[in-house]
């Protein structure tokens, strides 16, 4: 579905979300859950992290470090964070690797490292990251609160037709969109129930 358009100001479009996730259910796309199958260790990891058992989360991501395992660095970077181990967690992500990037520069903004900060997230969508969504958004971020608002809601703006697309947006860029929206329910509240739209969806689809 096309989104509705209207202007707020002289010459800036502002747009709806389009309703994606009823066209998908309308196609089949989204499916009914299935019986639960059994968890893989870094399943279980994450369900240890998400449920605040920082001590088992961390002692079941080590080995799966030790063997690699990229998507176990993010979250044993973000177990340490969550515990106050700031530089232990960066210790986790080296700079210079696109897909640890984000979560690098978020640790580094935490600590208000602005600059280093936004060159993580520079490297993550130069790198082309999975996650390089939320890089986006967050250089918007920093921008905004800089005073470089018109620059950043142009970004923001973005996010609108990230969702109208074509392509399915994982649970983290689905709050990514719903940060964006956010942003621009500064000029029309009611782009405010299309944030909460995408909350909603996102919650669906992150990890439980």
């Amino acid at each position: 579905m096309k989104p509705d358009a209207w202007h707020n100001g002289p010459g800036r479009s502002r747009r709806r979300l389009g309703i994606a996730l009823a066209a998908c259910v309308a196609l089949g796309a989204v499916q009914p859950p299935t019986a639960a199958l059994a968890q893989t260790p870094l399943e279980e990891a994450r369900q240890h992290l998400f449920s605040g058992r920082y001590d088992e989360a961390r002692d079941a991501l080590r080995p799966l470090v030790r063997r690699g395992d990229g998507e176990a660095r993010i979250l044993l970077a973000r177990t340490l964070r969550e515990t106050g181990r700031y530089e232990d967690a960066l210790e986790v992500l080296p700079a210079g690797e696109p897909p640890l990037a984000r979560t690098r520069g978020e640790i580094l903004r935490e600590l208000g490292r602005e600059d280093e900060a936004a060159a993580a997230f520079q490297a993550s969508l130069a790198g082309g990251a999975p996650d390089a969504e939320v890089a986006r958004l967050r250089l918007a971020e920093q921008a905004f609160q800089r005073g470089e608002r018109e620059e950043a809601m142009a970004v923001f703006d973005g996010f609108i037709d990230l969702y109208n697309g074509s392509r399915r947006l994982s649970g983290e860029e689905l709050l990514a969109v719903a940060r964006a929206v956010t942003y621009l329910g500064r000029g029309n509240s009611a782009l405010f129930q299309d944030a909460l739209r995408a909350y909603d969806e996102a919650a669906e689809r992150l990890p439980a």
